[in-house]
């Protein structure tokens, strides 16, 4: 049986001093225990200006991986995503990629039903669960759950969904990692400051990495691994992203500079995770798993982790 970290054991923030709610060894299996962004407390307009954004994003945690030690990887397999029934879209004006069309702030109750999300009488969208934020304590001064940056946090990436793998740095011991902000479904990029809202819960399994180098945070799918990155502008957190890419495709699948650049052009996918400006901006680069691995290059293998 998993072990389970109950909704009421979160961070606001991913912070070195926070005491860990739970010690995980690697292997374990855990369950996590999931609020919606807002902790439950919204579900009118009324109540959205009594919103403190220090303490929206609440991730479960923070989880003590034992063995984690400065300098190694902590790999997070996604086992499973589930989500509840009722759901919530907020939209607060200057925070979307349409600052200057909305003046006022919106609430929407979105009701979970036969695997879709109703959007409106008009609008159902299919349900695609996966995790906003995921990360670990950084070294230095605390990072909010709102924002992400290397130590992971709120990367509002699609994909890190049921059987993603997500690798993250460790920085301190243990690695202090927290998970929350489900979405019953986002669109890429986030662009109306919310996507579809939701508790719920998250089955995980996590490993640590020794002795290895890997540009992160970085997710696998199936189909495909993705640098993330964060920055001020969208321009710098692409340009960091295809930087990680580049160094993966050099460092650990072995292609020279030019044969990587060709590969990034030809089959490499540029994606924006998350566009909300002024604040939160992130870009992923996809790097197609079954080109690399008919140049001979496998993640696992080169990790040995395969």
């Amino acid at each position: 049986m998993p072990r389970r970290l109950g909704r009421d054991r979160h961070i606001f923030a991913f912070d070195r001093s926070i005491p860990p709610a739970l010690d995980l060894g690697p292997g374990e299996l855990l369950t996590v225990e999931t609020h919606d962004s807002y902790v439950g407390k919204v579900a009118s307009i009324q109540e959205l200006p009594l919103v403190d954004l220090d303490h929206c994003n609440p991730a479960g945690g923070p989880i003590r991986v034992l063995g984690a030690e400065p300098g190694d990887i902590l790999t997070v397999d996604i086992l499973d995503v589930r989500v509840g029934d009722d759901a919530i879209m907020a939209v607060v004006p200057g925070f979307t990629a349409f600052r200057a069309r909305f003046d006022r702030a919106d609430v929407r109750p979105v009701p979970i039903r036969a695997g879709e999300a109703i959007l409106s009488e008009r609008l159902r969208v299919p349900l695609h669960p996966m995790i906003g934020v995921i990360g670990v304590a950084p070294a230095g001064p605390p990072v909010g759950t709102l924002y992400g940056g290397e130590h992971g946090g709120n990367m509002d990436t699609r994909t890190i969904g049921a059987g993603a793998r997500v690798y993250l740095p460790v920085f301190v011991p243990g690695a202090l990692l927290g998970v929350g902000d489900l979405h019953a479904a986002q669109g890429e990029g986030e662009v109306f400051l919310d996507a579809v809202e939701i508790a719920g819960e998250v089955d995980l399994k996590v490993q640590v990495l020794k002795g290895v180098k890997l540009p992160t945070p970085l997710v696998e799918t199936a189909d495909a691994i993705a640098p993330i990155a964060t920055d001020a502008t969208l321009d710098e957190a692409a340009e960091r992203a295809l930087g990680k890419a580049m160094d993966l495709l050099i460092e650990l699948a072995g292609l020279d500079l030019f044969d990587a650049g060709r590969f990034l052009s030809a089959a490499g996918h540029l994606r924006i995770s998350q566009f909300v400006p002024p604040a939160v901006l992130h870009c992923r680069v996809e790097l197609p798993k079954s080109i690399l691995a008919r140049a001979g290059f496998d993640l696992r293998r080169a990790l040995g982790t395969a």
